[in-house]
């Protein structure tokens, strides 16, 4: 009959006045209905019976023919009312309704009866009722709770993590206290916190008597969670709660006293019990978000923390007006509450004149006026404690004033307390909340232009951006960091200058990050001019300077002045607009002594005038001798004229911007002008005496400081592998080219292992060929797991889906052949069962059945799912249990199962709690005396149907009597065990899914796969025979094999190594940059494993590295910066931005030129 009879009945005469529409959908189901069509806009009016069968039924056997037939007036689509009545009658109607509904066959719609969701026979518990019935929370907390812990996870664990918690409780708790409750509170010893362990810890720590919350509290010092406390434990707690040993000699009576022991003596001392309740209540109310229940509460943890912490106790405090405060306690007041009055700071805050479209950051603008009065015009509050305030009482109004606490000794200039720091009176002690931080303006540069009307300054040039009042213990970097993430930008492309101090001038561009405002000097006021970099990275300081036409100019570096009077050329290269390639260059060039000292000597008449050259001497005295930061102006204009492969503003490689000009500086001071008449070479001479001659030839036409410097020798010799022929060939060198390995040759295969008697999943890593097959992974695994091959069973999981991929698992039973990249390249992971295999008579019978866990949730009228009151869904990793078909009994697969899962729950061991340990009360569906906390069905590959009914019973899977002793005929090859939880046991006791360790050989494979190369390991690369095929020899005029091999002869005393990073890839066609770390050696790098062996050959080929030009980003909007060494100190220069780093500091990763200095004796 199906949808048009309902419709029928539904819109006709006495019986739609028998059945009402509100019975059928409710007014809430229905709109919520409506939502799940609109949000599905692709449906428009219709939707396409075929997805409407996906969605809800789901089953993997229904005909074609039954959908077309009975679901809808079309055979082809559903309108939007037949969706309503098809998702009512399938969601809410009795089984034998739907049934008959489904298959067409004639119904008594009189008769009907629609369920209510309530009423349903489905799974109704939800985790909130699972939780309020073994915590001390009503349903209605523990939703407020889900709230609390949605805003306090983190974004990606869905867990709290232990630095989080330090973050909750930094303030209310000593650190080791933290460190201790967190502990109390993880109970399964993942060091992260999920949401059941964090209402079961926080029910512990607030609710219940109060016996139970000091045991709670007694495992903070519980060290080794064993349940005792031992010597080091009871000094912990003698340390904290500040009692000596003769207070504590009751706990020391026995010999490895208890948690109970614990609690039994603190219980003899009222005031330690009433510190730790007391401590507990703060840290539940306080730091993790619970709600007090009664005003009484509420008052008495304001008492408790207003009289537990000192000014110097905490890092800073809210600063709130006195008769707001007062009118809060008074509030409060159990026997006569009153309404909150919403704060109101403008008595404590003082009149200031500014833009109203400028706005202002950090939470700490506002002013306060002068020489106020502690607990007379204001009061000091804990921060914790006015926002738990705020949250419990929704004040209204404005935010309070956060005010950081500072230490005396450290922020008092001549240990005088300065009048603009207010009234000493307020702080009598060793620390002092800051009521009056500096006062800031940060201006930016005028363009584009500044918006909104905001004020601007020197004539336009400049415009206030904020008004700001940060602590003085504030750095430049926190500066910084937080003006980044307000302008959307890295901090390299920022820089700040501190233009006025005190309302006196100063142009200083600040350099050291870790300067605070203090250590600047400010007391009172300052501006400071927020620096941009432009589009072209270029800086706007540095633009304005050479519109000027200035070529050079001086920067005041803002670091130790010791440090920048003992080094020369420490002032930086202007980046004049993408020509940082040019910049790290120069920096590295200049660094060279020798190359300098040349041009910075004239004398010599070998440097033509109006010459690049020439440029470059007075680049030189500028950058060296008079130590100026550099705009290379006319530099750059000289070298256009020569070439133009760099005369526009675009990005240039550095590598190659360094090869040019040399080559041009070379040609201006070559010193040979003889041609010499290319000679030819005897093929009988010595391979020395031909390097020689070619060595001779090129220095009779090419002399300068340049060759004398940079140049080199190298020899290529290709041998005959069959007659031993070598063809030598030399070429000189001034950089040396040399490729980064690309490890194409292993792959890194993680395989999950499940032992027989292991409590975690482990995950084994296994480095091999592409091309290995399955069989040998089977075998490598064998022999790294120490497993037997014939014990392991294996699973293909889906990494998206994380579900069992049937088909290709019982491929992997069928066939051994399969390569194990076609594996990879279906994005599956790999496990592996032990298996204790049970003894049968046929040795060739299957012993293992594949077990899947299933869970099954209510089904909400609105949600497209399955149409039989629940969603059933698979979830976790698979298993295997012993199975023998003919022989297994139901009774003896439930143990089976029930061992199995027993190893892997939350109760198993698996953790490093040595005993069981939980913060909450037992479910009598999860204890095993109540039965097993599982159903067990046989299902089709997929988890979800029974593999005996017929499709039109809708069955999930007929459940086995666990008592049974009957034979199961079963085929396990054709079947899979789907392990069906009780809601209770499922979401208090199941773990699988999170117990997991890396072995070491994954570790290993690991370290190896990401590990940094060495440079030796490069130029032993550069340097191994190559062999070249089909290839035709000299001597024996055949085609044969050929090897090539590289060795040098003459190393110059500048040895330039470039890295090559871009990488072409010809099957994309285009270039990417190799990330890979490559381990520079800094000092006594030894060259001679790759010289060519010579006795008469005594050259140095020791080197050191004096400086390293880095490339950072990719390959078409990229950066490059500079690491220079100057005497035994490095510098960092980022164009005209300089500072000194220690050697341990310097970051290699992005190496892209190497400049070593030959070690001459």
């Amino acid at each position: 009959m199906g949808i048009k009879e309902f419709y029928h009945w539904l819109y006709s005469g006495n019986s739609y006045k028998d059945v009402p529409l509100d019975e059928l959908v409710s007014e809430a189901e229905l709109k919520r209905l409506e939502r799940v069509w609109t949000e599905k806009g692709k449906w428009g009016k219709f939707m396409p019976i075929a997805e409407f069968v996906s969605l809800f039924l789901q089953h993997p056997r229904i005909p074609i023919d039954v959908y077309k037939l009975h679901f809808g007036s079309d055979p082809t689509k559903l309108t939007f009312k037949d969706f309503v009545v098809a998702v009512t009658i399938l969601s809410k109607a009795e089984t034998e309704i739907r049934r008959d509904f489904i298959c067409g066959n004639e119904i008594d719609w009189s008769n009907i009866k629609l369920l209510s969701m309530h009423e349903h026979p489905g799974i109704t518990a939800t985790d909130n009722n699972i939780l309020a019935g073994v915590t001390h929370f009503e349903q209605e907390e523990i939703a407020e709770l889900v709230d609390v812990f949605d805003k306090i996870h983190g974004p990606q664990l869905m867990k709290i993590t232990e630095k989080k918690f330090y973050t909750l409780l930094k303030d209310i708790l000593p650190d080791n206290i933290i460190s201790g409750l967190f502990r109390a509170f993880d109970e399964n010893g993942d060091r992260l916190i999920d949401f059941k362990e964090f209402v079961f810890g926080l029910s512990a720590l607030c609710c219940g008597p109060d016996n139970a919350r000091i045991k709670f509290m007694a495992q903070i010092w519980d060290s080794d969670l064993d349940g005792f406390l031992d010597k080091d434990d009871i000094v912990a707690i003698c340390q904290y709660l500040h009692v000596n040993e003769e207070a504590a000699s009751d706990l020391l009576s026995h010999e490895k006293p208890s948690l109970l022991d614990f609690v039994c003596w603190s219980v003899s001392n009222p005031a330690i019990s009433r510190h730790l309740i007391s401590l507990g209540k703060q840290v539940g109310y306080l730091g993790l978000g619970l709600v007090p229940h009664t005003i009484k509460q509420k008052l008495e943890i304001i008492c408790d923390v207003k009289t537990r912490f000192e000014v110097c106790d905490l890092k800073e405090w809210a600063v709130v007006p006195v008769d707001w405060w007062s009118q809060l306690i008074v509030a409060l007041n159990p026997c006569c509450p009153e309404t909150i009055l919403p704060l109101d700071n403008s008595g404590i805050i003082a009149p200031v004149s500014k833009d109203p479209n400028t706005p202002s950051t950090l939470a700490q603008y506002p002013i306060l006026r002068e020489n106020l009065m502690i607990r007379k015009d204001y009061e000091l509050v804990p921060t914790f404690l006015f926002n738990a305030l705020s949250g419990w009482e929704r004040i209204q109004g404005e935010s309070a004033i956060i005010r950081k606490t500072l230490e005396k000794s450290a922020f008092l200039p001549n240990k005088e307390w300065p009048d603009c720091f207010g009234s000493e009176e307020n702080f009598p002690g060793s620390h002092f909340v800051e009521l009056y931080p500096p006062s800031l303006q940060i201006i930016r540069h005028a363009f584009p232009p500044a918006e909104n009307g905001q004020n601007k300054t020197e004539n336009n040039r400049y415009y206030i951006w904020r008004y700001m009042c940060p602590s003085r213990a504030t750095s430049i970097g926190e500066l910084l960091l937080n003006f980044s993430r307000i302008v959307a930008t890295d901090l390299d492309n920022l820089r700040i200058w501190l233009v006025e101090k005190d309302r006196k001038p100063s142009r200083m561009l600040v350099s050291n990050g870790s300067l605070n405002l203090h250590r600047l000097g400010i007391l009172s006021h300052a501006q400071f001019l927020l620096e941009i970099r432009n589009r072209d990275m270029s800086w706007p300081e540095e633009i304005d300077v050479l519109l000027e036409d200035s070529n050079n100019f001086g920067i005041k570096m803002h670091w130790n002045k010791s440090t920048e009077s003992l080094y020369s050329g420490t002032g930086g290269v202007v980046n004049m607009g993408n020509t940082c390639y040019m910049s790290a260059a120069l920096q590295s060039l200049s660094n060279i002594g020798e190359m300098t000292a040349f041009f910075l000597n004239e004398s010599e008449g070998y440097i033509p005038p109006d010459s690049l050259a020439k440029e470059y001497c007075s680049f030189i005295q500028s950058l060296i001798v008079e130590n100026k930061s550099v705009a290379p102006k006319r530099l750059k204009n000289a070298l256009s004229k020569q070439t133009t492969a760099f005369a526009d503003r675009l990005q240039h490689d550095c590598q190659e911007f360094l090869q040019i000009f040399l080559d041009l500086l070379h040609q201006d001071i070559n010193k040979a002008k003889l041609e010499v008449e290319k000679c030819g070479l005897n093929e009988s001479a010595e391979s020395v005496s031909k390097a020689d001659r070619v060595w001779g030839q090129y220095r009779q036409k090419e002399d300068s400081i340049i060759v004398d410097l940079f140049s080199g020798l190298v020899q290529s010799t290709v041998k005959c592998t069959r007659c031993g022929h070598d063809s030598p060939t030399y070429d000189v060198f001034s950089c040396i080219q040399l490729p980064l390995p690309l490890e194409n040759n292993f792959i890194i295969l993680p395989i999950f292992v499940i032992k027989a008697t292991g409590t975690v999943i482990t995950r084994y890593g296994l480095r091999i060929p592409p091309s290995t097959e399955f069989s040998d992974v089977k075998d490598l695994l064998s022999e790294e797991a120490n497993i037997s091959g014939s014990s392991l069973e294996w699973i293909l999981i889906n990494k998206a889906t994380e579900k069992i991929e049937v088909p290709a698992t019982r491929q992997l039973e069928e066939t051994e052949n399969i390569p194990i990249i076609d594996i990879l390249a279906k994005h599956l992971d790999i496990y592996a069962y032990e298996i204790c295999r049970t003894h049968t008579s046929n040795p060739f019978e299957s012993t293992s059945l594949i077990a899947l866990h299933r869970k099954s949730t209510h089904n909400n009228v609105y949600a497209i799912r399955a149409t039989d009151g629940t969603t059933v869904s698979v979830f976790g990793v698979p298993f295997f249990v012993n199975f023998i078909q003919g022989e297994t009994t139901p009774k003896e697969l439930y143990e089976e199962v029930m061992e199995n899962i027993r190893r892997f729950s939350s109760d198993s061991g698996s953790s490093s709690l040595k005993t069981l340990r939980t913060n909450r009360a037992i479910d009598a569906n999860e204890d095993a005396r109540s039965g097993y906390p599982f159903s067990l069905c046989f299902t089709t590959e997929d988890g979800l149907w029974c593999d005996k009914c017929d499709w039109a019973k809708l069955c999930h899977g007929c459940v086995l009597d666990s008592s049974s002793n009957d034979i199961i005929d079963q085929d396990p090859k054709r079947s899979i065990l789907a392990v069906e939880w009780k809601p209770e046991a499922l979401y208090l006791r199941y773990s699988l899914e999170n117990l997991r360790e890396d072995d070491e050989s994954y570790v290993y494979c690991m370290m190896i796969q990401n590990s940094t190369l060495t440079l030796d390991h490069c130029l032993t690369e550069f340097t191994r025979p190559e062999l070249i095929t089909d290839s035709t020899c000299d001597n024996c005029k055949e085609m044969v094999d050929r090897e090539k091999s590289i060795r040098f002869l003459k190393l110059p005393k500048i040895m330039i190594i470039h890295l090559k990073r871009f990488i072409f890839l010809p099957q994309f066609g285009q270039f990417v940059k190799s990330k890979k770390l490559v381990d520079i050696s800094l000092e006594n790098f030894d060259m001679s494993p790759y010289f060519l062996l010579n006795d008469s050959n005594n050259m140095p080929q020791m080197y050191n590295c004096i400086s390293i030009v880095n490339h950072h980003g990719e390959l078409n909007c990229g950066h490059y910066t500079s690491y220079v060494k100057k005497s035994d100190q490095w510098f960092f220069f980022n164009d005209s931005f300089c500072k000194p780093v220690k050697r341990e500091n310097l970051e290699t990763k992005d190496a892209y030129l190497l400049f070593y200095e030959r070690i001459d004796e």
